[in-house]
């Protein structure tokens, strides 16, 4: 299970550089222009999975989560430099699991109080599948304004560690 869940965290990695590359390929108008679905312009999607990501791995381990907003990332740079660091922190956190750790269970509590009892190794692929969505929907958008896309099966990714 530990591999897979390598595998998965390379994977999502390797396609959200490729997103954002994909985004610095429209302009800075389409790029924030509103969005009437999900979560709303292509700069508030792609912080939103930024913040999901420092989210979750905050409550794996247990620690207390600084909110923060696509206005405390106002440029494509701004994102690159503080989803670098999440991914840093992600891999470290990866690295140091074990087989028991991925599939032990944690509790945690969302803001309204409510909680929550899942395993580690859900709460990983959640975040892939919840990376996935959000750039399949981003891709759309992207497209639509003219930009470059690229397929993110994870087929594609496979394939390009084999060659």
């Amino acid at each position: 299970m530990l591999d897979w869940i390598r595998i998965a965290i390379d994977y999502n990695y390797w396609a959200q550089r490729k997103l954002l590359y994909c985004l610095s390929t429209v302009s800075g108008a389409d790029f924030k222009k509103p969005v009437n679905y999900s979560i709303g312009s292509l700069h508030q999607q792609i912080v939103h999975v930024m913040w999901a990501e420092a989210l979750w791995l905050a409550r794996l381990q247990g620690e207390t989560f600084t909110q923060f907003s696509h206005e405390d990332y106002p440029t494509l740079d701004d994102i690159r430099e503080g989803w670098a660091g999440i991914e840093m922190q992600w891999r470290d956190y990866i690295a140091d699991l074990t087989e028991s750790d991925v599939m032990g269970e944690f509790e945690m509590r969302r803001t309204n109080g409510e909680a929550y009892v899942h395993r580690v190794r859900d709460v990983i692929l959640h975040v892939v599948n919840h990376g996935t969505d959000h750039r399949a929907q981003m891709l759309e958008l992207i497209h639509s304004y003219g930009g470059e896309t690229f397929g993110q099966d994870m087929i594609f990714y496979l394939r390009q560690q084999q060659a």
